[in-house]
């Protein structure tokens, strides 16, 4: 299994904005470290996501699987799942054939699983037999749970702060980022390598 976002969030799931106020940085500050911020922010995000295997904010996403995972039926990565954009798969000669709605069924977004319709297809013996392009994530940042979003301005305040693995007199690190997304967690599932 292979997956890769194809088309990234237009927006952040936490705006720098939002994470400055978080963690109450005064202007001369957030404007002298603009770029770090922004980075900062972008890597709590991704952390988030990573720790959660989910999709926050609308992005493509292409899931592609060899023949031996092209099992059905099987999960979508990185739930909320919202639409196949596309779906093809490839024989012995490596053409592809696209496989239309009536040949599937989605059950369920959080997370999705595909179930095939009818007769299976010739598949290449090679990686990447099967492709599916889709479109996962809460929406736009607004529809992000609250819980995520703090979350995440916890993660870049801690980040901002320590800028390190390690602080010297620091006693324990409490987990609270974690605490609140473990709701939010997704196990790995038997599809899922």
């Amino acid at each position: 299994m292979h997956l890769q976002v194809t088309t990234a969030p237009t927006t952040q799931a936490v705006s720098d904005a939002e994470a400055v106020a978080h963690a109450k940085i005064d202007s001369d500050a957030a404007t002298a470290d603009a770029t770090l911020i922004n980075d900062l922010v972008l890597t709590a995000i991704r952390w988030a996501e990573r720790y959660c295997r989910r999709a926050f904010v609308t992005q493509t996403v292409t899931l592609t699987l060899d023949s031996s995972e092209f099992i059905a039926p099987f999960y979508i990565p990185l739930p909320p799942f919202i639409a196949v954009t596309s779906f093809n798969v490839y024989d012995i000669d490596d053409a592809a054939t696209a496989i239309t709605s009536s040949n599937y069924r989605i059950v369920g977004v959080d997370p999705a699983r595909i179930e095939m319709k009818g007769a299976g297809w010739s598949l290449s013996t090679s990686h990447g037999a099967a492709k599916i392009v889709y479109t996962a994530g809460y929406g736009a940042a607004t529809t992000v749970p609250e819980d995520v979003k703090s979350a995440i301005r916890i993660k870049f305040t801690d980040l901002y702060e320590k800028r390190q693995n390690v602080v010297t007199g620091a006693v324990n690190d409490l987990k609270l980022a974690e605490e609140l997304l473990i709701d939010y967690r997704i196990g790995y599932l038997s599809s899922w390598t």
